[in-house]
């Protein structure tokens, strides 16, 4: 599964939502899955909300990929 994970207006995802996104994937099938491509922005977004994006630090995708392999996922991270 690809997964980008960015700011959005300088606040980066909280832990009820990374919680909700780890059921997500229980909810998908952890078996199923081959594991996660973890990214963040690496280019201006084209979307209307581009103004609002920005980048996550590595450490803060590091501690959220951490969070996913405690599902037993593979995780690549892609900052």
């Amino acid at each position: 599964m690809q997964s980008c994970v960015f700011r959005l207006d300088g606040a980066g995802p909280q832990s009820r939502e990374i919680d909700e996104y780890l059921t997500l994937l229980r909810t998908a099938g952890i078996e199923r899955l081959q594991g996660v491509l973890l990214y963040g922005l690496a280019r201006p977004s084209m979307q209307p909300e581009a103004p609002r994006l920005s980048a996550l630090p590595a450490g803060e995708l590091d501690a959220i990929a951490g969070r996913i392999r405690e599902t037993g996922l593979r995780v690549r991270v892609s900052p």
